[in-house]
């Protein structure tokens, strides 16, 4: 949301074009959204001049902060983006070194001159920042070399844009907003010239054609970059387009396009790219909802969906124990909700909270967040929201085959997180039955979280890395064989037992098997024991002849093995794995998971001891100490 006066109303490379149209917007449409815009362009947060509205903010420790920080850049050189820096995702695969410096130029040196200037408005930073602004007009791309595979963007073949090169189209024109004529007259010119033929025109061609091109899928796209380009593309729109008829058309292009990206989502609210992404993508999508909101004067929203009402509840709902989320997909170890987001959320979906969320009033180094937090005003409480909550026992998304199982006993907070679902989801990783356990918000065993993002993660070769196949998740290997990718791949609760006390789903997940040809049957019991805490994760398997069979225990923390139990330990709290077998002895490996350029998880493989035909492992968890 960009917002500063609001009413309450009632990753990754770039993919092939779908093979779908876009549904253009209607004549009729666009003019009765015309009638509700403004002759002018919309306005995000006061202008520079109403000294009155940023006053308040200029004398505080985050405004002293992003003015030294600001007063550090100016005289520095700019650092330099050459050529062979951009190439070198092509050549070698590197993405992180161009990357490093184009947010550096964005985020550590532009930003601060501009919110500095707005903070003070004596004129002292303006010169550095014409000299910032000129040097990016002068890039040859605004997107990453990631996403820009056949460099239709460096080379100027076909420009377009991707996540980053949206957000800084958006961010120069909220810049364009805050400091008006104190720009160079030449300086705002290039401004709209350069967005649009970065962002505005190749999106236009596809609204106004149907016809999806190379570096538009986004437009028809079913995860993050929908909302989060959509959301940058309005705000730029919102503040450049003079035209309020070219201002509709994009609001009413967006109308069209969120269907796609709700159906990213299962209906009863699951976010497959986890939490992380979540926050990124949702949390672009309320910003998004909140400005058509806004522009519109409440005539037109975005929230009117029951999918995404339950997407909202995904952030509370997903918590294991409060701010600790289990690391689906490419998610991180240690990825809470965004208290921005709630704060949001809590006004358009009160039921969709734990508790109220106190306003933020602190000025950031992203323009739009300092937009929302500063100038945008609303009643504290919300209407309907508790000021205190607490989560229940069990969250269950039976659609997306998802388990969150909690126990509060004695001061000690044990949860455990529960997947199936398939291999083919946004983020994914091949990891069918995979879970989680957790003590007074610490993740003992684990699933491990996406690797460093490289050339191989986005390609055909995404699952040559560990972890993102299924040897790096606590998964069963089937006579020698890893789970394979796609969406007949998958796993299902065959049946749940609920009570006060334990809660049992069954799961078949031989699905996740295909080329294990000699498999009968797959089954992941999973007993969660609230009353004790103790979960107890039994696998079931059948083949047509002895094949070998094992899974594994996976976990950051220092591990130590006492015949057949691993105990993972942090900061003097454990929690231990006992294992058990049926049909043939037990063998225990230790070794890890790679993950280069990070760290990489140690892995205890759990293994039958010889091929059986027949035969099961049991490990139960519990603390330890």
């Amino acid at each position: 949301m960009l917002l500063y006066k609001v009413n309450i109303f009632s990753s990754q490379s770039i993919p092939q074009a779908n093979h779908m149209d876009f549904p253009i917007p209607s004549k009729e449409r666009i003019d009765q959204i015309a009638s509700w815009l403004s002759e002018t362009p919309g306005h995000f947060g006061p202008t520079a001049t109403d000294r009155a509205a940023w006053l308040p903010y200029s004398d505080t420790p985050e405004a002293k902060k992003i003015i030294a920080q600001a007063e550090s850049v100016v005289g520095t050189p700019i650092p330099e983006l050459p050529d062979e820096l951009y190439l070198q995702f092509l050549r070698i695969g590197n993405r992180s070194n161009y990357e490093r410096v184009y947010f550096q130029r964005q985020r550590d040196r532009l930003f601060p001159l501009v919110q500095a200037e707005v903070l003070e408005y004596k004129g002292r930073f303006l010169e550095a920042i014409e000299k910032e602004l000129n040097a990016f007009f002068n890039e040859k791309s605004w997107v990453l070399p990631a996403h820009d595979g056949d460099l239709w963007n460096f080379n100027g073949t076909a420009p377009y844009a991707d996540l980053f090169c949206s957000d800084f189209c958006a961010t120069l024109a909220i810049y364009d907003w805050w400091l008006q004529d104190k720009l160079q007259p030449t300086t705002r010119k290039r401004i709209r010239e350069e967005v649009e033929r970065r962002m505005f025109a190749a999106y236009r061609h596809v609204i106004r054609t149907g016809e999806i091109t190379r570096g538009q899928w986004w437009t028809v796209g079913g995860n993050n970059w929908n909302s989060v380009c959509h959301s940058q593309l309005v705000i730029a729109a919102m503040i450049l387009m003079e035209d309020r008829h070219d201002r509709a058309e994009i609001l009413a292009a967006v109308e069209k396009a969120m269907p796609f990206f709700t159906a990213g989502y299962s209906a009863d609210g699951y976010c497959t790219e986890g939490m992380g992404y979540w926050g990124y993508g949702y949390g672009r999508f309320l910003i998004l909802a909140e400005t058509v909101l806004m522009m519109t004067g409440g005539k037109l929203s975005l929230y009117d969906n029951e999918t995404l009402h339950n997407v909202a509840a995904f952030a509370r709902d997903i918590q294991i124990e409060e701010n600790c989320c289990p690391a689906f997909a490419d998610c991180g170890v240690g990825i809470s909700p965004s208290p921005d987001d709630i704060a949001i959320i809590q006004y358009r979906y009160p039921d969709a909270v734990l508790r109220a969320v106190p306003p933020r009033t602190e000025i950031t180094n992203v323009p739009m967040l300092t937009v929302i937090r500063c100038f945008d005003k609303r009643p504290y409480p919300p209407a309907g929201v508790p000021l205190d909550g607490q989560l229940p026992p069990r969250k269950l998304y039976p659609l997306a085959n998802i388990y969150v199982g909690r126990s509060t006993m004695n001061g000690r907070h044990f949860g455990v997180a529960f997947k199936t679902g398939h291999n083919a989801e946004e983020h994914n990783h091949n990891d069918i039955g995979s879970f989680t356990v957790v003590l007074n918000r610490h993740q003992f065993f684990l699933d491990p979280g996406g690797e460093p993002y490289t050339k191989r993660t986005f390609s055909p070769q995404r699952y040559e890395g560990q972890m993102l196949n299924s040897f790096g998740h606590m998964v069963p290997i089937v006579g020698g064989k890893l789970q394979s990718p796609g969406r007949q791949s998958h796993g299902t609760f065959i049946s749940t037992d609920f009570t006060d006390d334990v809660d049992t789903i069954v799961a078949d997940i031989a699905p996740a098997y295909p080329e294990a040809k000699e498999l009968v049957s797959l089954k992941r019991t999973f007993t969660f024991n609230r009353k004790e805490q103790t979960l107890t994760v039994r696998d079931d398997v059948e083949f047509t002849s002895p094949q070998t069979f094992e899974t594994a225990l996976v976990s950051y923390d220092e591990l130590t093995v006492n015949g057949s139990t691993v105990t993972a330990s942090y900061q003097n709290v454990a929690v231990s794995a006992t294992v058990s077998t049926e049909g043939a002895g037990l063998a225990l490996t230790e070794g890890i998971v790679e993950n280069p350029n990070a760290r990489s998880p140690k892995r205890i493989a759990v293994k039958l001891d010889k091929p059986v035909q027949k035969g099961a492992i049991v490990i139960r968890f519990q603390i330890a100490k």
